[in-house]
């Protein structure tokens, strides 16, 4: 057997009567000490409904007999101290029921439960504004069309014909031959003011002679059109044509970009010198 149990066994046996009064004491106190706490905690509790009522009363008195500021500041810090140290009393009950307990961890006052926050600094009657939705940009139409451009009107233009206007000139010699006159002379003075009138012709699109001239416009662009359309008109081309006081002369003709012809003949005579 153990020494040191063998000397505890022989110790209880010879001295019986100590070892039972000692178990006796330890048993009586472990069962007092539930009893003291629970009745403790409820000291407390008488203690904290009087301070409360007390403070109540001392607030309601101070309000009423409008006390200055340094007394109510006071006061608030003797019931912020006996809250405080109530609140120590009944932490240190409280371990001391845990402890007594085997560690049971339900207490007597209720947890605080933490205030939600609040929006708009603490204002909670003013409702939070909601966002505006963004608005998306109005599509910009986009613009008409513009009306198609006229095509551009061509120009009308016109040029000397210098091969036709002499080809000319040599047909009407041979119809005065034909008729028995003699044949003109080119003439380049004549050949400059038929040339003048014939331009103008084209220009303004008319039949314009001076004096000593003929002249005329058609489609055909022939020297032989031109001819037979003077011996056939009955305004005396033919007879200028056959006319034997005339000894000179030239024929201009112009053509313009519609493909009309404009032809005039000037005739000369040497006593006009």
């Amino acid at each position: 057997m153990n020494p040191i149990i063998k000397k505890s066994t022989d110790w209880i046996k010879s001295h019986k009567k100590t070892a039972i009064s000692l178990a006796c004491v330890t048993i009586a106190v472990i069962i007092s000490i539930p009893i003291i706490a629970i009745t403790s905690n409820k000291d407390n509790q008488v203690n904290n409904n009087n301070l409360s009522n007390s403070s109540y009363d001392s607030s309601s008195s101070l309000s009423d007999s409008s006390s200055d500021e340094s007394s109510s500041s006071l006061n608030e810090g003797d019931i912020d101290t006996n809250n405080s140290d109530n609140s120590s009393a009944t932490e240190t009950t409280s371990s001391s029921n845990l402890t007594s307990t085997g560690g049971n961890s339900t207490s007597s006052t209720p947890s605080k439960q933490p205030t939600p926050p609040t929006l708009n600094g603490g204002n909670s009657s003013t409702k939070p504004t909601p966002p505006t939705p963004p608005t998306s940009p109005k599509p910009t139409p986009p613009p008409p069309p513009k009306p198609p451009t006229p095509p551009p009107v061509a120009q009308r233009t016109w040029e000397y014909m210098p091969s036709l206007s002499r080809q000319t000139f040599d047909l009407m010699n041979k119809f005065r031959q034909d008729n028995g006159v003699a044949p003109l002379k080119w003439n380049e003075t004549c050949n400059r003011r038929a040339k003048k009138i014939a331009e103008g012709n084209a220009k303004e699109q008319v039949i314009y002679h001076e004096e000593g001239q003929i002249a005329l416009n058609n489609s055909t662009g022939t020297a032989e059109s031109f001819i037979k359309q003077w011996s056939d008109s009955d305004k005396g081309h033919k007879q200028s044509m056959l006319q034997i006081l005339y000894t000179g002369g030239a024929v201009a003709v112009y053509k313009d970009s519609n493909g009309r012809f404009y032809v005039v003949t000037d005739f000369w005579n040497d006593l006009f010198e």
